[in-house]
């Protein structure tokens, strides 16, 4: 498959599978009946996202190594070393466990849980999430774009229908749709586990390997995309504690429909990087780079220019909603919507500063993704000092959702901008490119 081809396909499938995801949010009228219930649910979300910290640097080390991979004994290697990965995030996860269990009157307080049984399955969940970016990265790295295509689709879809069925089972409860999330990500695990299953038992002598000068070595490539993924949902473990229940279910659904363009763009930038790596590993060049930057500029800011364009439309598309007559289920969904149009423009204002943050952060990753292929490390100084007074601010500075956002914006600007100078600085970057 071309580049164009691989990229369509994979763009096709996070986009199939962010929609799946995304229709989870669409069950939000059945927890919408409790007061602060989806906001919960979007909150326990974020306590996901931070267990899934290293994930996106765990797919990014996987994938570099299988893509580096030209024998069967340097695949053999492949393979010890996802073993070993997989036993080091088990680890990792009980210790974080444990300090999650001695300090659970604190969590439960910040996130103004009322209920350890969410937080517990969130937590599983959290380690499946862990384990599964190994799997992909191997699917990445070796090219097999087709599994990890359907490996998306299944855990989008089994978020969705499973959450479903919970939620009609259980009533709308924040629990219900975090169960659903779990097993979307087991589906999503024993689908990509099957895929890559002739890597793990290469049957060659492999010489003995130093895991101290492997994880030495790749320790920035584990570290850097924490990077972009703490920009992405940091704010998720604050908003809840400036906000109101109802301002936070709101909040989050906004969060949610913005974080979706990095959903729909990031495959570009999945297809992108085993080959930077390949074509580097071969001293060869390519306009790569500047190709995946004009395609995400040319989607990223058709929806961005829709999205600023949405709240002074609002107002006519409630009127004319209202305006009209429904029956069934969809008259009592819109009759709900309607009942809530105070909310709805609370999340529809929050929007354009969103979308045009995120389009930022996702041209962000195409710099950070080419460093990392060009294994450029000492470029990422200035980026993570940047993302550490990020953090910072998000703790002291925001009294309001309204300030959150426009912070939010502001430093994925700042980002964009010194990570895109950093990159102009690289000797194999975008001039070679």
């Amino acid at each position: 498959m071309s580049f164009i081809r691989q990229g369509s396909w994979m763009a096709l499938c996070n986009t199939g599978a962010g929609l799946l995801m995304f229709g989870v949010h669409l069950l939000a009228p059945a927890m919408m009946g409790q007061a602060g219930e989806y906001g919960l649910f979007v909150s326990l979300l974020g306590i996901l996202h931070l267990t899934m910290c290293p994930a996106p640097g765990l797919q990014t080390v996987m994938a570099h190594q299988a893509a580096a991979a030209r024998n069967p004994e340097q695949e053999a290697h492949v393979a010890m070393r996802a073993r070993g990965v997989l036993l080091t995030a088990l680890g990792a996860w009980l210790l974080v466990l444990l300090l999650g269990m001695l300090k659970r009157d604190a969590l439960l307080a910040h996130f103004k849980l009322d209920r350890y049984l969410p937080l517990g399955v969130i937590l599983v969940a959290g380690l499946l999430q862990l384990w599964l970016p190994v799997l992909m990265g191997m699917l990445q790295g070796y090219q097999r774009f087709v599994p990890l295509g359907w490996s998306l689709l299944v855990n989008g879809g089994g978020r969705l229908f499973l959450a479903a069925g919970f939620i009609l089972l259980l009533g709308g409860s924040a629990d219900a749709a975090a169960m659903g999330v779990l097993g979307g990500i087991l589906l999503s695990l024993m689908v990509a586990a099957f895929s890559t299953r002739d890597k793990w038992h290469v049957k060659v002598p492999i010489h003995s390997m130093s895991w101290y000068a492997w994880v030495w070595d790749m320790l920035p490539m584990i570290l850097a995309p924490i990077l972009f993924q703490l920009m992405l949902v940091a704010d998720m473990l604050f908003f809840r504690s400036i906000s109101s229940a109802e301002e936070s279910s709101f909040y989050g659904l906004a969060g949610t429909i913005g974080r979706g363009m990095v959903m729909f763009l990031g495959p570009l930038v999945g297809v992108m990087f085993p080959k930077l790596v390949e074509e580097h590993a071969a001293g060869k060049t390519s306009h790569l780079v500047f190709s995946t930057i004009k395609l995400t500029l040319c989607m990223g800011g058709l929806i961005c220019v829709f999205m600023t364009a949405l709240p002074a439309c609002l107002p006519a598309l409630l009127a004319g909603l209202e305006s009209l007559t429904f029956s069934g289920s969809l008259g009592v969904w819109v009759g709900r919507l309607l009942d809530q149009a105070e909310g709805i423009g609370l999340m529809v204002s929050l929007l354009p500063w969103f979308s045009w943050g995120m389009l930022c952060l996702c041209c962000s990753q195409i710099f950070l993704s080419q460093l990392l292929a060009h294994k450029r490390y000492k470029a990422l100084k200035l980026p993570m000092v940047v993302v550490m007074a990020y953090l910072i601010c998000l703790g002291w500075l925001p009294d309001n959702i309204h300030q959150l956002v426009r912070l939010i914006l502001i430093f994925n600007v700042i980002l964009l901008l010194v990570l895109m100078v950093q990159a102009m600085r690289d000797k194999s970057g975008l001039s070679n490119s």
